[in-house]
């Protein structure tokens, strides 16, 4: 297909590789039994600046993940895996300086889907992967919108184990995202504030096709409860929440 040039995708979340090349950008994405590879190749990216990676993101078999299979109307479906606080090292380049990265600091996440999406499309995602004081890892995945909300893929990842939560309310301002956001589990153990301190949107109109979405990065703070009843607080936690609507 026209639109589908130049991109490959991996038949699942475990192993082969993904990747999107149309000369000008490379990013590629290569699934191992315990590590998750990642290169970036980007010569034009901020105004001719460029930008490039490799980076490793470690994932042992013990390592929870969160997995949903969501109904798109009858026809339609939405398979997803989120990995959340996998220990990352490598090395970012921009402008001509290199950033090493080291994993006893530097966590990050894999967002893996395929499926037969509808038409129109939107969707709240929330996500973080960050240290507490404690040294424990944290993560957070929340969502609402997005197909059937009978299964929700809303979790707490603490130290690589996953604690499911209810469906998660949003509170925000639709017409200022950069106002503090709040989100509340309906089982009660989860309560966040997020305070936004950079928003990215990103907007394409092809007429068939649209889409606009706002990539909004901030801190998380408030507490949630373990589904053995253990408290954890989190105090500006760094995230991002993403706001998207889509018709393709």
């Amino acid at each position: 297909m026209p639109l589908g040039r130049g991109i490959h995708l991996a038949r699942n979340s475990d192993a082969g590789e993904s990747w999107f090349d149309n000369g000008r950008v490379r990013v590629a994405f290569e699934s191992g039994a315990n590590a998750r590879r990642v290169q970036v190749r980007w010569p034009g990216f901020d105004s001719g600046q460029g930008i490039a990676a490799g980076l490793t993101l470690h994932c042992s078999p013990q390592h929870e993940s969160v997995v949903t299979m969501t109904p798109m109307g009858t026809r339609r479906f939405f398979y997803t895996r989120k990995i959340n606080c996998l220990p990352s090292e490598g090395w970012v380049e921009h402008r001509g300086v290199r950033t090493e990265l080291q994993p006893a600091h530097c966590l990050g996440t894999v967002d893996w889907g395929r499926g037969v999406w509808a038409y129109q499309t939107s969707w709240i995602w929330a996500s973080a992967s960050a240290f507490l004081e404690s040294g424990q890892t944290v993560g957070l995945n929340m969502g609402a919108g997005f197909g059937d909300a009978s299964a929700p893929d809303n979790a707490v990842i603490l130290d690589g184990r996953v604690h499911k939560l209810d469906d998660v309310g949003f509170a925000y301002e639709r017409d200022d995202l950069m106002r503090p956001w709040r989100m509340t589990s309906r089982d009660g153990r989860l309560r966040l504030e997020f305070v936004p301190f950079k928003e990215r949107v990103a907007r394409s109109n092809l007429l068939l096709v649209k889409s606009e979405v706002h990539q909004i990065f901030g801190h998380y703070s408030g507490t949630f409860t373990t589904g053995e009843g253990q408290a954890v607080s989190l105090r500006n936690v760094a995230g991002f929440v993403e706001q998207h609507r889509a018709r393709w």
